[in-house]
């Protein structure tokens, strides 16, 4: 690049970084209306106490949760002995801590491990990136973020997974590591393993096919096998603490009458493989090519900035197959515990493991593209592939633009398709246009300079998921309002020797359980446990007649 069109790139960079961390913060904000749920009261009512002997207690007895994920009970248990108000701390202290796991994942990676203050800004962007499109194309974000019951699970073994895949990378760069750093990648894998099933099996899965694919490459060395060695120790013990815990084998013949068979679970599970891609190409089209934009445009700018070297054509390939083969490997196990356990697809919450997966393959094929597309020597090549960026991204924004409809939301595929079938001359108007900016941008013949207009168009997907979370934050802080009014009325019932309490209803929120008008219903029994009452009673109407539409 020339000096002047880095100087434009660093300004556009600033630009969409400012875009992310918008989002990132109305996503923090949102994580402060947090309260207690469903399983969140048979958690606080069970694990105060003596905090060990209440972890024991939790693994070795029958609870009305599930005390194998020893992971999960261990930080929610550390919760608890700051105090019910703390719960409200709990998500965004989560995404402050991936935050700060992707970035330290980022930096190991080639190009964004160098020693300056640029190269730190583009290794926080792609950070935030992966952390806002993950959360933005979660299923159900209220069940994976804003309650701590189904965030522990599923979102925070992202965390420490996140943090395993940079230790390791760390390890294996410099040729080996001291001690301390090899017992951390062992402690990582241990609880990452231990906060559900879906977790251990997707590390396990990506563990060895992250093994296999760089024995492929550097054959047989040391620094690769002790390193991989510790994290499948790891993950192995956390996967025998779970499936051996002294009550799991009783809870799961209670909770389902019979497990699903191994081969038909295997190819129930590669299914469902399948359909997850499908559904995200289906349902999550805008969102994903816009990751897919964002990460090829930046390893574009990247490369032809530092001047990276670019790799011959059959290994980009190769990298790539070998990138879509492991993101499937690695999907089609999480599939098998809801295969094998319910006969079923994995549930909303559940799915945002696969669904960082599939950014992590977005993430990985963009910079391989990207590496290529820099190395290009003919000036024509060149133009056309960056005027096709620019169309690309501009057909993204419009469709996004003219499709969304309740809270930002982009379009789906189909509603995106009925439009343009329905408004041919319009499409085509939209398409004409792009075409003619790409072919202006083209015309300047500072062809690097399309990128930074690229990135600085495929940031609108960004702020438009900015002002979605923004949107519906009055709604939760609203409801937030309310049930601390009624927490607090809760608790002055009990100080004056009530025992039978009767307290206004709130709606259950995105298929999360609330108190019912039913005092033997088992949420209300763990609530009357967790406020040390006899009973609890939640009668209409509502305090909150107000839902999410589209959570």
């Amino acid at each position: 690049m020339t000096r002047k069109s880095v100087d434009i790139y660093k300004i556009v960079l600033i630009i969409f970084l400012i875009a992310l961390t918008l989002a990132l913060a109305t996503m923090l904000l949102m994580g402060t209306t947090s309260r207690y749920m469903q399983d969140d009261y048979c958690y606080g009512a069970i694990l105060r106490g003596d905090f060990w002997q209440r972890q024991v207690n939790a693994y070795l007895t029958e609870t009305t949760f599930s005390g194998n994920r020893f992971s999960l009970t261990f930080f929610i248990g550390i919760d608890e002995l700051f105090g019910p108000g703390f719960i409200s701390f709990v998500p965004p202290l989560t995404l402050l801590a991936w935050l700060a796991c992707l970035y330290f994942f980022a930096r190991q990676i080639p190009g964004l491990d160098r020693k300056e203050r640029f190269n730190y800004l583009e290794a926080l962007t792609i950070a935030e990136a992966l952390e806002v499109l993950t959360l933005a194309m979660a299923p159900n974000w209220v069940q994976v973020y804003f309650w701590r019951a189904g965030m522990l699970p599923y979102l925070a073994p992202l965390v420490t997974g996140t943090l395993l895949m940079g230790l390791l990378a760390r390890i294996i760069k410099r040729g080996g590591g001291a001690w301390p750093w090899t017992g951390a990648v062992f402690l990582t894998a241990f609880f990452t393993a231990g906060f559900s099933e879906i977790a251990v099996m997707v590390e396990l899965a990506m563990l060895l096919l992250g093994f296999f694919s760089l024995l492929l490459v550097k054959r047989w060395q040391k620094q690769i096998v002790i390193p991989f060695a510790f994290a499948v120790a790891g993950c192995l013990a956390g996967l025998a603490l779970i499936l051996f815990s002294p009550m799991n084998q009783l809870r799961m013949q209670r909770s389902y009458s019979e497990y699903a068979p191994l081969m038909q679970t295997i190819i129930n599970s590669f299914q469902g493989g399948v359909t997850f891609y499908l559904a995200t190409l289906y349902r999550s089209t805008l969102y994903f090519i816009s990751a897919l934009l964002i990460f090829a445009l930046f390893g574009w700018a990247l490369s032809g900035r530092l001047e990276l070297a670019a790799l011959p054509i059959r290994k980009t390939l190769l990298w790539s197959l070998l990138l879509v083969i492991a993101a499937y490997l690695v999907t089609a196990a999480a599939m098998i515990p809801g295969f094998y356990a319910e006969s079923s697809y994995p549930s909303d919450r559940a799915l945002i493991v696969p669904r960082f997966v599939s950014l992590l393959l977005a993430l990985g094929l963009g910079l391989l593209a990207g590496n290529v597309f820099s190395s290009v020597k003919s000036k024509w090549l060149s133009r056309l592939l960056q005027g096709l960026a620019v169309v690309a991204v501009i057909l993204v924004d419009a469709f996004w633009l003219i499709g969304m409809k309740v809270q930002f939301h982009p379009p789906a595929f189909p509603e995106t398709r009925t439009w343009v079938q329905e408004n041919p001359g319009l499409a085509l108007l939209v398409l004409t246009g792009s075409a003619l900016l790409a072919f202006l941008l083209s015309l300047r013949g500072r062809i690097r300079l399309t990128l930074s207009v690229s990135i600085l168009l495929v940031s609108l997907p960004v702020f438009l998921t900015a002002a979605r979370f923004l949107d519906e934050y009055p709604l939760m802080h609203e409801r937030a309002v309310l049930w601390d009014g009624r927490d607090e009325q809760i608790r002055q019932m009990a100080k004056t020797g009530q025992t039978e309490l009767v307290v206004p209803a709130m709606n259950s929120l995105a298929g999360i359980l609330e108190l019912s008008d039913d005092p033997g219903f088992w949420v209300n029994n763990c609530a009357a446990a967790f406020y040390r009452v006899g009973s609890i009673s939640a009668v209409e109407p509502v305090l909150d007649p107000v839902q999410l539409s589209n959570p």
